[in-house]
């Protein structure tokens, strides 16, 4: 399988190709010039996210933002949101690899309700909320790609060296 530097170049991919897409065909998801920068960390994120059911770097940093937004959530009163980052920090406690977080269904709906929450607390950024939506999505996206493209190569390499 892909490591994380795979991944990497499959969250730039997916970067690029969505901000192209977004200038020629959905205008309305274009996001200004100050959001590129979180943009592009949302799909490098997003490409090595599937992961997080691996005891690894990206599980650490995981689980300290989510004490940070425990904290944060806490002291601002924010009950609903520690509410949601606590279901988060149990439900990849329980993971194990390549189950629910390798499925692409439940990347789009996973990442949907950060999104949704974002349209109901600040109606007015609905479309950038949506637009970084789509740039954490086809991060995780291409990670699932990468994956099965490089197993599929992995497979047809082995079988050709057989004979």
């Amino acid at each position: 399988m892909p490591n994380y530097k795979t991944h990497l170049i499959g969250g730039l991919i997916s970067f690029a190709l969505v901000i192209r897409l977004a200038a020629l065909y959905m205008p309305i998801f274009n996001i200004s010039t100050s959001l590129v920068p979180i943009a592009f960390a949302l799909s490098m994120i997003g490409s090595i996210f599937p992961d997080i059911d691996v005891p690894s770097k990206m599980q650490k940093w995981f689980f300290i933002a989510s004490f940070g937004g425990v904290l944060i959530t806490l002291l601002t009163k924010h009950y609903h949101l520690f509410a949601l980052i606590g279901i988060c920090i149990l439900f990849v406690a329980f993971l194990t690899h390549r189950t629910i977080t390798h499925k692409p269904a439940f990347l789009v709906m996973f990442s949907l309700i950060p999104a949704l929450y974002a349209c109901y607390s600040t109606p007015e950024y609905t479309y950038t909320a949506f637009a970084l939506y789509l740039y954490f999505t086809t991060g995780c996206l291409s990670h699932v790609l990468f994956d099965r493209i490089l197993s599929r190569f992995k497979r047809l390499v082995g079988k050709s060296h057989r004979f």
